[in-house]
């Protein structure tokens, strides 16, 4: 499946954050979909292809880094920007680097995770 381009998918369970964030992608121009669970984020990656995925790794219903695993494994051109509280980064270098766009510590800035992301979007091109 080809990834939509620029479409962005939030996985966070925490509501407020969720929703700032998301604000301030979109008002960023940034076409975006959300997510609360591991299910739901994996069923909107099948569904559509997102070209990136900002990925919380503690979800209600399991670890971010399941999730990231099954992209791997599926083979899925969605890009991934870890964003966690945990000091976890020494994970990062497991993931493929075509995978991984970035890994990211919470609270994390806004004028961060913007170049973050605009960085991941150039990659893809």
């Amino acid at each position: 499946m080809t990834p939509k381009l620029h479409s962005i998918l939030l996985v966070e369970d925490d509501v407020s954050l969720r929703r700032s964030v998301g604000e301030f992608l979109k008002e960023n121009g940034f076409p975006l979909y959300t997510a609360g669970t591991m299910h739901e984020a994996w069923e909107t990656i099948l569904a559509i292809s997102p070209a990136l995925c900002l990925l919380d790794l503690n979800l209600p219903d399991g670890s971010g880094l399941d999730l990231l695993h099954r992209i791997v494994a599926a083979q899925s051109p969605v890009r991934v920007i870890v964003m966690t509280a945990f000091p976890l980064q020494h994970l990062q270098s497991r993931y493929p680097s075509q995978t991984i766009a970035a890994w990211l510590t919470k609270p994390v800035d806004p004028a961060t995770l913007l170049d973050a992301v605009e960085k991941a979007m150039n990659h893809r091109t």
